[in-house]
């Protein structure tokens, strides 16, 4: 239509060869209620773009979320830590009820101890050769560069 004489025919050309032709009211005030809701929609994720844009916010959010989460492991390591205390208090009290006081309870026995100690020595020369490596490393790196 090349005919722009009323509202209706203009809405019309404005609005042929779009996806939502067939859809587009042609009455005026249904047309102003979808510009306002389509504005609203517009409003909205200006909104969340702007949230996701706000650095500061995001911070200050993973601050707060931060200290929820160590006031919650603080509060699971108190409530550990009493009921540790309140388990040592009780086997003072009564040595009969102690794992310490009976030799037969205790899981480190001669051999154990020493498998943690063979452990620990084999950790250790383990941990030397990954620093003599490294350190050999560096010491070829800064050969490599001296060289150019």
């Amino acid at each position: 239509m090349t005919n722009t004489s009323t509202s209706e025919e203009t809405v019309e050309i404005a609005v042929v060869g779009t996806p939502a032709a067939a859809t587009a009211p042609t009455d005026p005030a249904a047309l102003r209620a979808e510009i306002e809701q389509t504005r609203a929609d517009l409003a909205d994720t200006v909104e969340a773009l702007a949230a996701k844009l706000d650095v500061k916010a995001q911070v200050g959010s993973a601050v707060s979320q931060a200290k929820d989460r160590v006031r919650a492991s603080a509060d699971r390591m108190t409530g550990r830590t009493r009921r540790a205390q309140r388990r040592m208090v009780a086997s003072i009290q009564d040595p009969s009820t102690s794992a310490v006081g009976d030799p037969a309870g205790l899981d480190l026995t001669l051999d154990v101890a020493a498998d943690r100690r063979r452990r620990t020595r084999n950790q250790s020369i383990v941990a030397a050769g990954v620093a003599g490596l490294a350190l050999l490393a560096v010491a070829v790196w800064a050969l490599r560069r001296n060289a150019r």
